[in-house]
């Protein structure tokens, strides 16, 4: 009997791996097919990818303040393109960070828009 436990646990563990590599792999290729939609991908991010934590984390915060702001999610939707001019009088942060870390910050919004649960996990 205890083995049948023990066995059945193994299952399901098993079972729990497989399912989270499987929509691990649809996560990250729908996230994929959006960055395609905003001219991005996973080479461009790697190289634009702001080196220092602080700098990764401002992008962050952006990417959040994006999210929750309506009017401005409705820019990027449209646009394919931040809106650099309305972050500049909401963000202590300069015009030319913005826009250094355009890419990144797009791609961080894509993951939270996109209600990407498991790439989020990893991010945040």
């Amino acid at each position: 009997m205890k083995k049948l436990v023990t066995e059945q646990k193994a299952a399901m563990e098993h079972y729990k791996e497989n399912t989270l590599a499987e929509k691990t792999v649809f996560e990250i290729k729908e996230f994929k097919r959006l960055l395609r939609e905003f001219g991005l991908n996973f080479k461009v991010l790697s190289k634009d990818c702001p080196k220092h934590v602080d700098a990764r984390e401002n992008a962050k915060e952006i990417a959040r303040l994006l999210v929750e702001d309506e009017e401005m999610t409705e820019f990027i939707l449209e646009k394919k393109q931040l809106p650099v001019k309305d972050l500049v009088g909401r963000v202590t942060l300069s015009r030319k960070m913005i826009k250094r870390n355009r890419k990144y910050i797009i791609a961080i919004w894509l993951i939270y828009v996109g209600r990407f649960q498991i790439l989020k996990s990893y991010i945040c």
